[in-house]
């Protein structure tokens, strides 16, 4: 009989599954069984008993597969019976270890059993193998480590995803937030270090002196000396106070390094100090380190100095055109097109504003732009359809209002097309019309979604 789990395929337990029961698959099965039960175990040595995390039982002879994520009800309806885990909780309870302590090693054992599915409820490890210990016809487990290790985290940086244009100088040029959690025992100070090493590490961010209470940075921290109730902040490698992101050239990826430390005493530190002084203070008192490394590449962005992508635009944007701006605008571009649609409105009136014609070394739409055709320095504005308070549907030039109704929110989607023609177009074109004309000569599309609510 084997045994094998798609999540434990390495034989570590990965952070998402650390309180998620695994899943399982087997075959092979020995003729006879009539029923399975599971057990999952920690057969830690120096552990003093094997501690049961996981009982499960009760499971019938077609069943050959648990899926990832089992609720914790004592039945689970053509899977089985789920016993009292070790902490006297039913089903699956994850691995468990001091940030302190060795590996923890976890096994979970699959035993093929010649009675019928009918064991009675509330059973315990021990008691589990007390019942079947007669009726066993073959035994098969497999083992997974747990170790509990310092770690960084940041819900404004996602795992192979570049870091956010907020955070750097192409965007608001705010310091992202930081968390971390299970620091080793002894921990009395944290510092954070960023870093920008694509070349020689250049200095984005130090904040140091953090007492062992704070475990996370807030988002967006002021270019203050001393952060109130956290710790001290640091001079850059630009010579500037607090955070200050990427800027890389057109085209050009920059690797960046956010770690945080974690220190056995409390140097002696100053606020304002250069990052190479704070890591010869701290370098006595090191205990750990944990860190995260996102990268950045300029790509061509379309962004708004008012709101951010996929948060609430001003209400003004109800009855007047939003002010945009872009940059890292692709080589060959000759004219850029903008349109607007709300996916909320029906598909004749989906579009709700275009701008075209508009010349590559611009860099911005202003806000609340008059209702013409010809735009003296920036373009044209096409033509569409408008619903008017009387029900009315009209065709209508430049910003057609997507004026949600009250309590209701609605996703306006802009896109930048960079095209390699023009800027020449008729004007008082139909969408229609505009999305024939751009097809085959799109060189870049950059995207914005703003929440417009009611």
């Amino acid at each position: 009989m084997d045994l094998d789990s798609a999540v434990l395929k390495d034989g570590f337990f990965p952070p998402e599954a650390l309180n998620r029961s695994p899943s399982l698959t087997w075959s092979g099965v020995p003729a006879g069984t009539r029923s399975f039960a599971l057990l999952m175990m920690d057969v830690t040595p120096g552990v003093g008993q094997e501690m049961p995390h996981w009982v499960m039982y009760n499971i019938p002879a077609s069943v050959s597969t648990l899926a990832a994520g089992l609720p914790r009800n004592p039945v689970l309806r053509g899977v089985g019976r789920q016993g009292i885990n070790f902490f006297n909780e039913t089903g699956y309870q994850g691995p468990v270890a001091l940030a302190d302590e060795a590996n923890h090693t976890y096994r979970i054992s699959l035993y093929a059993l010649n009675c019928e599915p009918n064991l009675p409820p509330d059973l315990n490890g021990m008691t589990l193998l007390q019942h079947i210990q007669n009726d066993l016809l073959e035994e098969v487990f497999i083992e997974a480590v747990y170790a509990r290790t310092f770690t960084l985290t940041s819900p404004d940086i996602s795992l192979n995803k570049p870091l956010g244009l907020v955070h750097t100088r192409d965007g608001l040029n705010q310091s992202p937030a930081l968390v971390w959690s299970n620091p080793p025992m002894g921990t009395q100070r944290y510092a954070v270090l960023a870093e920008d090493y694509t070349a020689r590490p250049f200095t984005l961010w130090s904040v140091y002196d953090i007492p062992p209470h704070i475990t996370r940075l807030a988002g967006n921290q002021p270019r203050d000396l001393v952060l109130q109730g956290i710790g001290f902040q640091g001079h850059n490698d630009a010579n500037q106070m607090g955070y200050d992101g990427p800027l890389p050239d057109a085209g050009e990826e920059r690797r960046l390094r956010f770690r945080v430390y974690a220190l056995s005493g409390a140097p002696d530190l100053e606020p304002g100090m250069i990052a190479g002084d704070i890591r010869r203070a701290i370098l006595p008192y090191f205990l750990a380190q944990a860190e995260l490394e996102p990268r950045y590449k300029r790509t061509f962005t379309l962004f708004s100095p008012d709101f951010e992508d996929r948060r609430l635009m001003p209400a003004i944007c109800r009855g007047q055109s939003p002010r945009l701006r872009w940059r890292n605008v692709p080589q060959g571009t000759r004219s850029l097109a903008l349109v607007l649609k709300v996916p909320q409105h029906p598909p004749e009136r989906r579009v709700t504003w275009m701008v075209y014609n508009i010349q590559p070394g611009l860099i911005e739409i202003p806000a609340n732009l008059p209702a013409y055709d010809r735009l003296e320095g920036l373009g044209a504005q096409g033509v569409v359809l408008e619903k008017l308070e009387s029900l009315k549907e009209v065709s209508s030039l430049g910003y057609a209002r997507p004026n949600p109704p009250w309590g209701i929110t609605y996703n306006c989607q802009f896109r930048l097309y960079a095209l390699d023609f023009g800027p020449n177009l008729p004007l008082r074109l139909a969408p229609e019309r505009l999305e024939s004309l751009m097809q085959g000569h799109i060189l870049a599309v950059a995207e914005l979604t703003g929440l417009l609510r009611g």
